[in-house]
């Protein structure tokens, strides 16, 4: 680590720090959106320049690049509540009826239920629950399958769904299964980001229901979970991967920490090559946001051509 990457680092703070303190001023609570934004992509940066793992170099313009996206994310923010205060607000804000959720919560709980048994049952008949049980690894690739296997990501929705209603007190018995068979499924999703949407729109569910009631101590402790889930699935799920990198600090011995700390900070070297043209070139206009209606109309109905290879 060099003094540029230490001034970096404090900079990066000073940064969070100031995305806190504006969100406690503007809504009472200093967990928000811009919070989240900013703490989230500015620590990864920060840890990126640790320099940990022997990985490629971000540019200046990079940084700009990402330095701008919290100005713009500042100005939208601000473009939304206003000129006023919504900490001041909220005393004139009428509270919101959440019952109407209900229903929602259930089918959404219900889908992804019904996502994972079918898939779980479709692999067992194939390959037997023994093997699968013991091949932990296939759940990455062989688990998701098309249109019933992915009722399962439903789930992302039920953990925040939950947070509304328990923050409510509208919670049961069956709300805690549901949202227990809900972590079930994304956890064999064998997807590491599912878990990481999941609890961080619960996070901010909550806070919504209950401000200033989400601490330091509760985002630290769920970074803490989220990290030991990433060791625990680089062990078991991701065993075909190289688990080999040019360390420093620490990690080239500590090999069981390489892979979440790649997996929080490789983003930026990879934007770093799509910024200067060195990534595959992207696909067309549009794709990625009709992606879905594309696969269900096309794969699913046959109502239209499939994507093609090529895309």
């Amino acid at each position: 680590m060099t003094p540029l990457d230490f001034t970096w680092i404090v900079g990066l703070a000073v940064v969070m720090l100031a995305a806190a303190a504006e969100s406690a001023r503007r809504y009472g609570d200093w967990f928000a959106p811009l919070t989240v934004f900013v703490g989230v992509n500015a620590g990864s940066l920060a840890l990126y320049h640790l320099r940990l793992l022997g990985l490629n170099p971000v540019s200046p313009a990079t940084h700009a690049l990402v330095l701008g996206s919290f100005l713009a994310f500042l100005a939208g923010t601000r473009l939304a509540a206003g000129r006023g205060s919504l900490a001041a607000m909220r005393e004139r804000i009428v509270p919101v009826e959440t019952s109407g959720l209900d229903p929602f919560f259930l089918l959404t709980g219900l889908l992804s239920t019904v996502g994972w048994v079918v898939a779980l049952a479709i692999l067992a008949a194939t390959h037997g629950l023994g093997v699968i049980i013991s091949n932990v690894w296939m759940l990455q690739n062989t688990f998701q399958m098309q249109f019933i296997g992915y009722l399962n990501l439903l789930g992302i929705l039920v953990a925040p769904l939950y947070a509304i209603r328990r923050a409510s007190g509208r919670t049961g018995p069956l709300d805690l299964l549901l949202l227990a068979s809900s972590v079930l499924g994304l956890l064999l999703a064998g997807i590491k980001s599912y878990m990481f949407y999941a609890a961080l729109s619960a996070l901010l569910a909550w806070s919504a229901c209950r401000p200033g009631s989400v601490r330091l101590r509760h985002v630290m402790g769920g970074m803490g979970l989220l990290i030991a889930f990433f060791v625990a699935y680089t062990a078991k799920v991701d065993v075909f991967v190289a688990d080999a990198y040019e360390g420093a600090g620490g990690l080239g011995e500590l090999t069981f920490l390489q892979r979440p700390y790649l997996y929080i900070v490789g983003s930026w070297p990879a934007l770093e090559s799509v910024l200067h043209g060195l990534a595959d070139p992207p696909p067309r206009l549009g794709f990625v946001v009709l992606q879905p209606l594309w696969k269900i109309l096309g794969e699913g109905l046959g109502l239209i051509e499939p994507i093609p290879p090529a895309l």
